[in-house]
């Protein structure tokens, strides 16, 4: 069936049904390819649907998840084996897909199930198999055999979620006897055998991780979108499809809506309200905004823009005000509070005396339409100042200084991202406790790992520094000196023609959180670790990697399954 609407109206159908009487859904489960459809979710992306899966996949594992809901964790197992057993081997990728959405109690039995879609030779099965479930329950010995049973079979390695954070030494010398049997006998490798044989380091093998985490989203800055229609479009090529490969089942955005789409969505209800909609389809949840950037974050060349309008600019203010009523509509319904972080001001040149005092009544006008949108929605709305290096409040402490004796704490705070921090050389723990002794607190942690180059004259780290050197976003550089100085360089080029490099360079370049780079250039997540750890419980955490498009060729990787990989890296790491 390809009509949308009449798929739409037999699924609605469909958990009605199951809702009634769970029994339903053995007659619904063989029904579900030929009402909803059998293709790929994203033919573009994945023609074969491998790594996404297909229509009829996602429908049956919604259905399973709601069988879950509606029956005591002590009657699924049966069900489900049920469903498996007796069904073809479309209805047992369903079930495959599925297995995320089951209760703790039915994991040996989908550890079971797993365990026999690999024993088979039939691809989906075996893609389906290695999905989410696998990757938070499987052991490591088993999972290494899975993800060879994928090079024999030719399942895409992009299938295998948290590869990524679960390959070692050990699956790469399995990959190396596999490739030299094939050389043996005259067969060519593919492209992810090479790919697996090339990796230098040592992934960070991941463990059992949860499903959702309340408090955890990722910033949409990382994709381009100028209008309504882009917006929406990211949600489906990317937003929906990371939700599904982190295995979570609802995900949490924090939101980036360039300035033209804000005034839209402010001035027409509808449309907001459309919004809303749409990302409720996708189980997508708002969690915060980030109103740092007023548009165009991927032209061919941001660099200062980005910092512009300034505080002092009416401009600014009118986007932030809009950026509130937006979040008034679009905030998830479960969460306790909303938030919209905010650029510190503005470049530091040229900033006057007159500058503050504009920018602290554009602050206390805000703070205003915070105040009575936050009285009118029932739950607070909060602004998040971002201290960036090189901006008028470059540091935390330049951060508290400013904002303690100009703002109302109820409804203004610091966006806490810790590249930006760890760039500072910052001690985390005592930046927090300095943060709430003036009075203020952290209404959001943008986690963001920086570069760190602990010997940046060696030859070796130089050459590979060159490579994260690209057109589009500044890159600050600070070199720590053996008296604690702080030396500064406004951007990568100017650190390698300008700095000493007599002590460890941080660069502001937001790499991803869970792939260290290439040694010896390391990566700051520690200081990730600890701001959280010193930050009260309950702050929202938003995994901000905007650099994707950016990053040396030898870095990327899949976008959506790079994604994935972070936010699971942070919901194991960072509860």
């Amino acid at each position: 069936m390809n009509d949308s609407w009449l798929a739409d109206a037999w699924l609605a159908d469909a958990e009605i049904r199951i809702r009634a009487d769970p029994a339903a859904i053995h007659t619904l489960f063989p029904e579900v390819g030929r009402k909803v459809g059998r293709g790929p979710r994203y033919p573009d992306k994945d023609p074969d649907g491998l790594v996404y899966g297909t229509v009829d996949d996602q429908v049956r594992a919604r259905l399973l998840g709601l069988l879950a809901e509606v029956l005591p964790a002590e009657k699924i197992d049966a069900e489900v084996i049920d469903l498996y057993r007796y069904g073809d081997d479309a209805e047992r990728c369903g079930v495959l897909r599925g297995l995320p959405r089951l209760p703790e109690s039915s994991v040996p039995l989908g550890l079971e199930l797993v365990a026999d879609g690999l024993r088979t030779n039939d691809i989906r099965l075996v893609a389906a198999a290695l999905g989410a479930f696998a990757a938070e329950h499987l052991d490591q010995h088993q999972w290494r055999h899975g993800v060879l049973k994928c090079l024999l079979v030719g399942v895409p390695l992009l299938a295998v979620v948290d590869l990524d954070l679960r390959g070692d030494a050990e699956l790469r010398r399995m990959v190396a006897d596999y490739a030299d049997e094939r050389r043996a006998a005259g067969r060519e490798l593919g492209p992810d055998v090479l790919t697996l044989l090339e990796e230098r380091s040592v992934p960070r093998t991941h463990g059992r991780g949860q499903r959702l985490m309340g408090g955890l989203c990722y910033c949409t800055n990382v994709h381009p979108a100028e209008d309504l229609a882009g917006v929406l479009r990211q949600l489906d090529i990317h937003a929906a499809p990371v939700r599904e490969a982190a295995g979570f089942d609802r995900l949490g955005l924090g939101l980036w809506l360039a300035a033209d789409v804000v005034a839209a969505l402010a001035e027409d209800p509808a449309e907001l309200t459309k919004l809303r909609r749409e990302l409720d389809a996708r189980e997508l949840d708002v969690l915060t905004l980030n109103a740092f950037p007023y548009g165009g974050f991927h032209a061919e060349v941001v660099k200062h823009s980005v910092y512009r309008p300034r505080w002092t600019d009416r401009a600014r203010l009118d986007y932030t005000a809009g950026c509130v009523t937006v979040l008034a509509g679009l905030l998830a319904e479960n969460a306790d509070s909303g938030s919209i972080s905010t650029l510190p001001l503005g470049w530091r040149e040229p900033w006057t005396s007159a500058d503050d005092e504009a920018a602290g009544v554009a602050m206390r006008a805000i703070t205003e339409v915070l105040r009575q949108t936050s009285s009118q929605l029932g739950k607070p709305i909060r602004l998040a100042v971002e201290p960036e290096p090189g901006c008028v409040l470059d540091t935390v402490a330049d951060a508290v200084s400013w904002l303690a004796p100009r703002v109302d704490p109820e409804f203004i705070g610091l966006c806490l991202d810790t590249c930006h921090l760890a760039v500072s050389f910052a001690e985390p723990t005592e930046t927090v406790a300095s943060i709430y002794d003036a009075g203020l607190s952290v209404v959001k942690i943008q986690a963001s790992a920086a570069l760190h180059v602990e010997h940046p004259a060696e030859p070796e780290s130089r050459q590979l520094l060159t490579e994260f050197v690209e057109p589009r976003y500044l890159h600050q550089v600070r070199e720590l000196t053996a008296s604690g100085e702080v030396l500064a360089a406004d951007d990568l080029p100017d650190g390698l023609d300008d700095l000493p490099a007599e002590g460890p360079w941080r660069v502001h370049f937001h790499v991803p959180l869970h792939a260290e780079p290439q040694l010896p250039l390391t990566s700051t997540t520690e200081v990730i670790r600890q701001s959280v750890a010193a930050v009260p419980a309950g702050a929202l955490i938003e995994v901000e990697t905007y650099t994707w498009e950016v990053l040396p060729e030898r870095h990327r990787q899949d976008l959506v399954h790079g994604i994935a990989a972070e936010l699971r890296w942070a919901a194991k790491e960072l509860r």
